[in-house]
């Protein structure tokens, strides 16, 4: 392998499939050693559980190689080994970065690398410390943008939601292992669909206790809540994640909203999900803090997603929004979050920011989860203290 000035990550966590034969332990897990793969690595057929490799490098020099299409090697280790040296590194904030939809690895590592510097910078200047940026790959087409192919479009979100149930496999097991740093997500694009499916996964729609799930239009209701309803395995990861991040999110903007409108059962398909079957109402169990950053007249990138999503509006367009109108977020997600300072009817407990200025100058007015903006706004949530890190 060969040297470069790119930085590359110490740490990825993965859904892509190896180019390699690496060998399998009983449990499905690769066992330690290389682990290659490259642009056109196609999303693991069985994406049980996801691979957490260590120190990657590059066949080339990644710097001036544009494309990245050489082959990239990491040494896959057991989730325990992989937590431990995250432990040793010292970081109280970790930020697992998940990348959106055409995304290749060469354009994840430069997005990680600005969103770490980006971090830097601002905790320098605010005295706090810098959180840790740890990349969350899967795999994805390489597919024009702003007008992607409707086939790789339709194939990626396919392998959004396969990443997702086996990425959050190891996020509900972090708390098992003794290491708790503050976990935060920065989901972008498509990568919401991934961190939904984290939330879909936790617990399927069936399993929620509906004698003590809350009514779609009483704010408080007593002995009932999501927690109450949960089952156990989701009550065990009660505030997993100090801030979720929902950045130009590529998924229905109806993913907020109560399961009924009115008396009547919403339709509850894939492009028309409310809360409870979205995934959503899972992750408000397992969240602290959750944030909406959209841009709606200058996302050029989700104004073609609406077409290709059959008309149905994207949240990260105009943030919770539904038939023209701002859509209030239930109730019962709202309840399972921490309190915000001048909370509104329409949107609770949930931070919605109009980032129409941070997008302008970002490809297609989309791709700006990386910006300095951005990333001061994040930190600003993580109330983290001391000198940037290294």
């Amino acid at each position: 392998m060969a040297t470069e000035s790119t930085k590359l990550p110490k740490f990825m966590v993965t859904t892509v499939a190896p180019n390699n034969s690496p060998a399998k332990d009983k449990d499905g897990a690769y066992e330690e050693g290389p682990y290659t793969f490259d642009s056109k690595s196609t999303q693991g057929t069985e994406c049980e559980l996801p691979v957490y490799l260590l120190d990657l490098k590059y066949d080339g020099n990644l710097a001036e190689d544009q494309k990245g299409e050489g082959t990239f090697e990491g040494t896959a280790v057991s989730q325990t080994k992989f937590t431990e040296a995250l432990a040793k590194m010292g970081h109280e904030d970790l930020v697992f970065y998940i990348h959106g939809f055409s995304v290749q690895p060469r354009d994840m590592i430069t997005g990680t690398n600005e969103m770490q510097e980006h971090f830097n910078q601002a905790a320098a200047a605010s005295g706090k410390t810098a959180p840790f940026v740890v990349p969350v790959d899967w795999a994805c087409t390489k597919s024009p943008l702003p007008k992607p192919l409707g086939k790789d479009y339709n194939n990626d979100q396919a392998s959004s939601a396969k990443a997702g149930i086996a990425i959050g496999r190891f996020f509900s097991s972090l708390k098992r292992t003794g290491y708790s740093p503050k976990i935060h997500v920065v989901a972008h694009s498509m990568g919401n669909r991934v961190l939904r499916y984290v939330g879909k996964g936790a617990v399927p729609d069936d399993l929620w206790d509906r004698e003590k799930l809350p009514s779609s239009d009483v704010e408080v209701e007593p002995g009932k809540s999501l927690f109450k309803a949960a089952p156990e395995s989701l009550q065990k990861n009660k505030d997993l994640f100090d801030n979720l991040f929902f950045v130009a999110a590529d998924i229905p903007d109806t993913v907020f909203e109560s399961p009924t409108v009115g008396t009547k059962e919403a339709k509850g398909d894939d492009q028309t999900d409310h809360a409870l079957k979205s995934g959503i109402a899972a992750l408000s169990v397992m969240s602290k803090r959750m944030h909406v950053l959209h841009a709606a007249r200058t996302d050029k990138a989700l104004n073609a997603s609406f077409f290709l999503n059959n008309r149905n509006g994207r949240l990260g367009s105009l943030g919770p929004y539904d038939k023209g109108k701002q859509a209030k977020v239930w109730e019962a997600v709202s309840n399972e979050l921490e309190d915000k300072v001048g909370a509104d009817a329409l949107y609770g407990n949930v931070y919605v920011k109009d980032c129409e200025e941070w997008s302008k100058g970002s490809n297609f007015g989309h791709t700006y989860e990386t910006t300095p903006k951005s990333v001061q706004y994040y930190l600003e949530y993580m109330g983290t203290r001391g000198q940037a890190q290294a």
